[in-house]
């Protein structure tokens, strides 16, 4: 978030330098009738309606330099009039009449009511004009004395004074924030090494455990088969124990009967 607020602050510095260094270029190229003069254009600024219908208040008028060849009876032209001597005003009229006896740098012209104007009062034709809404009361306000100095020269003191303000911030604590993006950085990276181990095991554990599940499957039946077979030998077991005492007992029988015979026969013979 800082960096874009500082990006859109520098937009506006910069935005507002380049007003700045356009309207001190229009006050540099003022001519004697304090209008701008720059590239054979003359930059009418519209105050008040004595131009209306055509050309409305507000307005900014780009008037080109026409030659007094070019200048014929019936043309419209902007031209400057007199007021006091330190005073003029912007009108504009019909050529009725066009005297060149006096040469081409002296010619004159009769305009509607019957004034005389000479070429030098002559702005241009109104054949070739640019007309832009709106910007001749913004000019107006910043080439104003009061305008100029509050509006350009103290705004631009102030965002110098805060590019210099910045400037020191970042020699200040411009190492201090790329050691913590460096670290970051590196934090970012183990925790993807990390992350990359932890996928590497995945598999790893996935195969274990199919082992171990396969040997469980295969040990199985030969429990199962274990126990059948010794389940038979202990039943044959028990049978030859249970023969062989039987037996026994039959021998131990006969041994006794056959002695207590004896025994009898030899108590008889006394």
């Amino acid at each position: 978030m800082k960096k874009i607020g500082k990006f859109f602050a520098n937009v506006l510095i910069f935005a507002y330098a380049v007003i700045a260094i356009v309207v001190t270029v229009l006050l540099l190229s003022y001519n004697d009738h304090h209008n701008s003069v720059i590239g054979g254009y003359t930059f009418i600024l519209v105050t008040d309606d004595e131009l209306e219908p055509n050309y409305p208040e507000g307005s900014l008028v780009l008037v080109k330099e026409t030659k007094a060849k070019d200048i014929n009876i019936g043309d419209n032209i902007f031209l400057y009039r007199n007021i006091s001597s330190t005073q003029f005003e912007v009108k504009y009229a019909e050529v009725l009449m066009k005297d060149e006896s006096r040469g081409e740098s002296n010619v004159q012209y009769v305009l509607e009511g019957n004034t005389i104007i000479d070429h030098e009062d002559v702005i241009g034709s109104t054949e070739d004009i640019k007309v832009i809404p709106h910007l001749g009361t913004i000019l107006s306000v910043l080439e104003s004395r009061y305008g100029y100095l509050f509006l350009i020269v103290v705004v631009s003191f102030i965002a110098f004074l805060y590019e210099i303000y910045e400037l020191i911030i970042e020699i200040k604590y411009g190492e201090r924030e790329e050691d913590e993006e460096d670290e970051e950085d590196d934090q970012y990276d183990e925790d993807e090494e990390d992350d990359d181990e932890e996928e590497e095991e995945k598999p790893k554990k996935r195969v274990t455990t199919q082992k171990k599940t396969t040997t469980k499957k295969t040990t199985a039946p030969k429990t199962s088969t274990a126990k059948k077979t010794t389940a038979p030998k202990k039943s044959t077991v028990k049978k030859t124990t249970s023969t062989k005492t039987s037996t026994a007992k039959k021998t131990t029988t006969t041994k006794a009967g056959t002695a207590k015979k004896t025994t009898t026969k030899s108590k008889t013979s006394k």
